[in-house]
C-alpha cells in the first residue's frame, strides 16, 4: 500500500510540475480565437496542399507576412506551379529547412 500511495504522490507531482511549466499563452483557458487572417491564412495552406498534394509547402520560419504567404499561394495556385517553382529552387525532403 505505501507503495502504490508513494508512486501515485510522485506522479501527481511530477503532472503538475510539468503542467506548471506550460507558458500562459499555451494554456487552454488562455487561447484566442483565430482572427480573419488566421482564418484565410490556414485556409490558403488547406488550397494549397489539395492542389500540390506531393509538394513540402514550408512556411515557417519565414520573413514573409501571413498576407504575403496568401498572395503567394493564390498566385501559384493560379499558375499551377509550386512555391519551389516560383522560387527557382527545389524541394530537397532530405534536408533540414
Amino acid at each position: 500500500y505505501v507503495g502504490i500511495f508513494f508512486y501515485r504522490n510522485i506522479t501527481y507531482k511530477l503532472m503538475h510540475c510539468c503542467i506548471s511549466m506550460i507558458p500562459d499563452f499555451l494554456k487552454p483557458e488562455n487561447r484566442k480565437d483565430p482572427d480573419e487572417l488566421d482564418l484565410r491564412f490556414s485556409d490558403a495552406i488547406k488550397r494549397y496542399h489539395e492542389h500540390f498534394k506531393n509538394d513540402g509547402l514550408i512556411t515557417e520560419p519565414s520573413s514573409w507576412s501571413r498576407e504575403k504567404w496568401i498572395r503567394i499561394i493564390d498566385e501559384c495556385i493560379k499558375k499551377n506551379i509550386t512555391v519551389w517553382e516560383m522560387l527557382g529552387e527545389e524541394y530537397d525532403p532530405e534536408s533540414y529547412y
